[in-house]
């Protein structure tokens, strides 16, 4: 069951450097003595963080949903599966890291290539199945997924919301290739698609 994301809980299992280094880049909780607190010390972390503005943490609570989405067995295993399809295996830095959380936000922060792929697929991953539905009678043969096939694509699931929901005027489409799948008869299909204008992303 994927728990439901709190800051406190985030900032008690994230650890305390990585959070120093996080901030620090936003120029933000300079007044938190990081080195000085335990682990578990997350009161004067939290206090600060709620004299941030509402903008400011708006923007960084994004980040810190998805690195606790992909703080988990799964999410481990989506990020070892994209970074050796980019070739490099993470297997030993993550022996030498401690838990999940800390799997996550290392990857975040010193390995950004591999997120947007990492959090696609696990994502797909923990959809219930009831959600997919089932193609029997897609064609056995390659994706295609040159430049001019994506764009259709985007135009198509365009026009689909549109028409059914009342939005999705402008979609964007990035490609994911899962590792080993050659083929659109080998697994189902992963698409991942965004507004690219308004406000909000949608997944």
């Amino acid at each position: 069951m994927v728990q439901e994301y709190q800051p406190r809980r985030f900032f008690r299992h994230a650890p305390n450097r990585l959070l120093e280094r996080y901030f620090a880049k936003h120029k933000a909780l300079a007044e938190v003595d990081f080195g000085a607190l335990t682990e578990t010390q997350v009161e004067p972390i939290y206090q600060a963080w709620l004299k941030l503005s509402d903008d400011a943490r708006k923007e960084m609570e994004q980040d810190f949903q998805d690195i606790d989405e992909l703080a988990t067995e799964g999410g481990s295993k989506a990020i070892l599966d994209e970074a050796r399809w980019h070739g490099e295996d993470l297997a030993e830095q993550f022996a030498s890291l401690t838990g999940f959380h800390e799997h996550a936000f290392w990857t975040f922060l010193e390995r950004p290539k591999y997120w947007q792929g990492a959090l696609a697929f696990h994502h797909a991953d923990v959809v219930p199945f009831s959600y997919w539905r089932k193609r029997k009678n897609v064609p056995r043969k390659p994706a295609s997924v040159d430049a001019l096939s994506i764009r259709q694509l985007e135009q198509n699931l365009s026009n689909y919301f549109h028409k059914m929901q009342g939005r999705g005027e402008n979609c964007k489409v990035d490609l994911y290739e899962e590792p080993g799948v050659k083929g659109l008869d080998e697994a189902p299909i992963v698409t991942r698609v965004h507004r690219t204008q308004g406000t909000g992303q949608r997944r």
